[in-house]
């Protein structure tokens, strides 16, 4: 899954750049939360970062998910900023959660109560996020050094270099917090001049076409 992922070993969670975090405390963790989030939005009032700062630890402590991976995720999607109006993808809450979500039967099965008022409530949001990365952790798997968690917002390979960037930069902005330099493969924004491979010739293409229908038809291919 490479660098990126959080490796679940024994019952340990660990952080992109290697870093147990039940290696502390549970004070001092939540502690490294609250610092992360003020960090990324020092304009935000204390008792609302005391509050997200609780939601995400108990929401990474449930799900197994890296706390400042959602640290960073919820300032990318909505700076932490409460009350926002319904996103052009049908998305609400801090963590910017798509309604669609609601129709999901896993979704539902897990969330009995999920409704467009609880996508709205922060805690809610934050734990709604937490699940919804750790069942892409299992289906997904990181491909080109962009990381699974990418798909939380895209699902191209050039949107999630995007993300990959714009999350990225946010949590080598809270790297420090871990007492080590990241070490997690950052993806910088893709070069204009950057190669581009070829197209086959459309004969090439007819050629393999007709391979695969042949395959499946249960005929000899080429």
């Amino acid at each position: 899954m490479g660098l990126w992922a959080i490796v679940l070993f024994l019952g340990h969670v660990t952080s992109p750049l290697g870093t147990s975090l039940h290696s502390t405390t549970a004070d001092r963790q939540l502690a490294l939360v609250k610092e992360a989030i003020h960090t990324l939005q020092p304009r935000l009032k204390e008792e609302d970062n005391q509050r997200f700062a609780s939601a995400i630890h108990k929401a990474s402590k449930r799900y197994g998910v890296d706390a400042l991976l959602l640290v960073a995720i919820a300032q990318q999607e909505s700076s932490f900023r409460v009350g926002l109006p319904e996103g052009r993808a049908g998305e609400y809450g801090i963590c910017q959660i798509q309604k669609i979500w609601l129709r999901d039967k896993a979704f539902k099965e897990h969330f009995t109560d999920a409704s467009i008022e609880t996508l709205k409530c922060p805690e809610k949001s934050v734990l709604y996020a937490a699940w919804i990365l750790s069942q892409l952790r299992t289906r997904r798997v990181t491909r080109h050094n962009i990381p699974w968690w990418t798909y939380y917002n895209a699902f191209t390979m050039k949107n999630r270099a995007k993300y990959h960037h714009r999350v990225g930069s946010k949590l080598k902005k809270i790297a420090h917090l871990y007492g080590q330099p990241p070490k997690f493969a950052y993806v910088p924004a893709p070069k204009k001049n950057r190669q581009i491979a070829k197209p086959q010739p459309k004969v090439q293409v007819k050629k393999i076409k007709s391979a695969m229908n042949s395959v499946e038809s249960g005929k000899e291919g080429i």
